[in-house]
């Protein structure tokens, strides 16, 4: 419906955006020879991580999304407790973001790389 199909998107579409600007730039790395899979895996990793920290705040600033409520509710900054709880909460899911993000960067890196081979054999 497109009560769920709205926000999928909006949320999706940035996250596009960032893919298709970053494949452009890495095949035109590609082409001139200064792109490395090692170099690929990384900004994965980091873009995964960011990605996973931006949707977990924009969740908590919009209350509709999550009516009950979310984990932050109630967050104190001066409590170091509270910045554990928050580190044990977006800890794995960062990690687990930037783990599919390297992943997605090496396969990418190595999908650009045969897709240029292939277009200059033609």
């Amino acid at each position: 419906s497109a009560r769920v199909a709205k926000p999928v998107a909006l949320t999706l579409l940035p996250v596009c955006a960032v893919v298709a600007w970053r494949s452009r730039q890495h095949i035109e790395q590609l082409a001139a020879g200064n792109a490395t899979a090692t170099h690929a895996i990384k900004e994965g990793a980091v873009v995964g991580a960011a990605l996973a920290v931006a949707l977990f705040l924009l969740n908590w600033l919009s209350p509709s999304a999550l009516a009950a409520g979310h984990p932050l509710d109630g967050f104190r900054a001066t409590e170091s407790a509270d910045w554990f709880a928050l580190l044990a909460m977006l800890g794995p899911l960062v990690a687990l973001a930037a783990a599919v993000g390297a992943l997605h960067g090496y396969v990418l890196h190595e999908l650009n790389l045969y897709l240029l081979r292939r277009m200059n054999e033609a």
